[in-house]
């Protein structure tokens, strides 16, 4: 026999509660943009950005100010914003959190919106570990012309939430609750605060201790092993303020050839384009200071700078000036450089743009030796064996981060390849967030765990375990004490290798997932049944875990409309866990249908987690303008009613606070009356704070 709890209602605050703030992005350094084109779908409207925003300006010009609100953030801390060609897919769909091919980490869209509402942002809370993080709407009801509201006031506030930045009750901070003045450069608190997150906006590894900003302390690029310039040379960097200034050096190699020593020809490429909004400037010069070309940008969504010099000199050096074009907030970001030697190499210009615009700024050079012999099909470290605590790769702290943050790449290269990381917790932040995700689009799904000294896995919550993403928290760790993140291939893996990003990172900030329900399922009794009703449109994410039984058995949870059309499902193998965010869930009753797969006779248990996001940071708000399921009648004293779904309900809805049942007069407030558009309910709620969710209820 089957047991479950059942739930009583949850109560969420409005518009801030319900979604974790203080919590950063997985990899903050390659963030990208896109703006949505008009026609995407969010829900049940279509974005209108372009149109909106294009009645009083150009593309160009609204695109600058809102850019240029991201970038004065990024200006403070380890941040940089890439943009990406957005395909045009439905906001929420189903994706990887961060470098997903079809759209930019942060999507940037807009429909009409209720009055109250000038545009939402949604936090990169960790228990999302689909596409809707980070996303932006903005409310095209409004023409944002400065009179009285600035785009660009507008769009910081809401990058600021994308960010993870909650409201602030500081009037100076442009994260002010209330928009009663335009505020337009960041305050003290602001930045702050953004560096709590992010850290400084650290210099580059090849700055060194003096620094790389002459000649005489040029960077060499490094070389792979007996190298012979078949490959482009590559390396990365930062321009950390708009007066920073870097140098690389580079010799022409010898090809072993009896010819005319001269007459080598050398392609140098300097891109920010999907790297950052820097605008660069790029000079050559040789040995003497002669210059040998000049590049400077013009734009502000990042540029290829790509120069060809010939008739340079075998086993000569040559350097490469880096710095600002411009002063201003589009004067800092990371950069890729490359060099290819024409006359030995034939790597085309795509496949360089591919990893210079890519999350390969950590590999080594012989790791970009081999992504160019291989075009970019590579793992990043190919090793095979399976690792062990003992020869665990030791993380030092990312630099900006004063300790408290950890990163590593690596690769899956079998099933049974298992990694190890070692890393020491800092005196602050006792909340440890583990994270591991992909780039990779095969359906590689790497896994997570937490190890302490004594080899125990630490009881972690698991906040997201699919979508390429697994993510876990552990709120207690130990200052001084070494720890160890555990990298493998997840249960629910269609691919058996591929590339990973690692990080852990410290701080004060707990998110918090509800248990909606647990229940027991076995051969003979094999599904469990409960009914979810929808308040407000919500966004959900669910991690269903699930415990040990018999190989090859799962648990998979599925949500159907009122109309019986699946809208959400997630399966869990024993002992593992698996998340998904949900799509939009527009008002209305859901069936949840949790059901044994491949039962062995043994019992199997479960529990459903989750979250809600909710108004208005999160994307539920942009149903401000549906017809609601709920009516809502002009509010008297700012007091709104809302009408639940009719039909039969298990619970008793006048334990429910602010129930009024028309037809019983006594359960009015003293002098209000119901309007008459309500008095066909059965019931109803009345609150000056409208945002329920009733939590599987059966």
């Amino acid at each position: 026999m089957s047991t479950k709890s059942r739930l009583d209602i949850e109560h969420l605050e409005a518009r801030y509660v319900p979604a974790t703030f203080g919590i950063p992005w997985h990899d903050p350094a390659q963030l990208t943009l896109s703006f949505a084109p008009d026609g995407t779908p969010i829900a049940s409207h279509s974005s209108d950005l372009f149109e909106s925003l294009g009645q009083t300006q150009s593309s160009a010009a609204w695109q600058r100010t809102i850019l240029e609100a991201f970038q004065k953030w990024a200006d403070h801390a380890n941040l940089n914003f890439g943009i990406r060609t957005d395909l045009g897919d439905a906001f929420g769909t189903p994706g990887l959190t961060q470098f997903d091919p079809r759209f930019g980490d942060i999507r940037i869209g807009g429909n009409p919106m209720a009055s109250e509402v000038l545009a939402i942002g949604s936090p990169p809370d960790p228990a999302i570990s689909g596409t809707w993080a980070g996303d932006i709407f903005i409310n095209t009801a409004y023409q944002f012309d400065g009179n009285p509201y600035s785009l660009l006031a507008v769009t910081m506030h809401e990058a600021g939430h994308a960010l993870g930045l909650d409201n602030s009750p500081n009037s100076n901070s442009v994260m002010f609750t209330r928009y009663d003045q335009t505020r337009t450069d960041l305050s003290a608190e602001d930045i702050a605060r953004i560096q709590a997150l992010y850290g400084t906006r650290a210099p580059d590894a090849d700055e060194g201790a003096k620094g790389n900003d002459i000649r005489a302390r040029a960077t060499a690029f490094r070389l792979p092993t007996d190298y012979r310039g078949e490959t482009p040379l590559v390396v990365f960097g930062d321009i950390t303020t708009t007066s920073d200034v870097d140098f690389y050096k580079f010799t022409i190699p010898t090809d072993g050839n009896d010819d005319d020593h001269s007459d080598r020809t050398v392609t140098i490429r300097m891109q920010t384009a999907g790297a950052s909004l820097l605008a660069p400037r790029m000079r050559i010069v040789d040995a003497s200071g002669r210059m040998l070309a000049n590049r400077i940008s013009q734009s502000i969504t990042g540029d290829v700078l790509q120069v060809q010099i010939n008739n340079l000199t075998e086993g000569d050096t040559y350097f490469i000036k880096v710095q600002s074009a411009t002063n201003n907030e589009f004067g800092v970001g990371r950069y890729g450089l490359s060099v290819r030697f024409d006359n030995t190499s034939s790597i085309s210009d795509q496949v360089i743009d591919q990893l210079l615009r890519g999350p390969f700024s950590k590999l080594d050079a012989s790791a970009i030796d081999t992504f160019f012999r291989n075009s970019g099909d590579i793992l990043v470290s190919p090793e095979e064996a399976i690792d062990t605590r003992a020869t665990a790769v030791k993380l030092t702290g990312t630099a900006g981060y004063s300790g408290i943050r950890f990163e590593a790449t690596g690769s899956i290269s079998k099933s049974e390849d298992v990694d190890f990381y070692r890393f020491t917790a800092p005196a602050t932040g006792s909340v440890l967030t583990a994270t591991v995700w992909t780039p990779d689009q095969t359906g590689f799904e790497p896994e997570i765990a937490l190890i302490d000294a004594d080899g125990n896995r630490v009881m972690a919550r698991v906040l997201a375990n699919g979508d390429g993403t697994s993510t876990l928290q552990y709120d207690n760790a130990t200052p001084g004490s070494t720890y160890y993140l555990q990298v493998s291939l997840g249960a629910n893996a269609a691919q058996d290798k591929g590339n990973y990003f690692v990080t852990a990172r410290f701080g004060s900030i707990s998110a918090e997932l509800t248990t909606f329900t647990t229940g027991v399922l076995s051969e003979s009794d094999r599904n469990d049944s409960n009914r979810i009703y929808v308040g407000e449109a919500s966004l959900m994410h669910f991690v269903l875990t699930v415990g040990p039984s018999s190989p090859g058995t799962s648990v998979r949870m599925t949500i159907m409309n009122a109309s019986g059309t699946t809208v959400y499902n997630v399966e869990a193998q024993s002992g593992g866990s698996a998340s998904r965010s949900s799509d939009l869930l527009v008002p209305g009753m859901y069936t949840v249908i949790v059901e044994v797969v491949n039962p062995s006779g043994l019992p199997i248990t479960y529990t459903i987690q989750g979250s809600v996001q909710s108004n208005p940071v999160g994307p539920a708000t942009i149903d401000s303008t549906l017809n609601p399921q709920y009516v809502t009648p002009p509010p008297p004293n700012t007091i709104s009613a809302f009408a639940y779904p009719s039909g039969p309900v298990s619970y008793d809805p006048s334990i429910l606070p602010g129930y009024i049942n028309p037809a019983n007069p006594s359960t009015y407030p003293l002098g209000w009356l119901p309007p008459s558009g309500l008095m066909n309910q059965e019931w109803f709620i009345l609150t000056s704070n409208p945002y329920y969710w009733l939590a599987l209820g059966y």
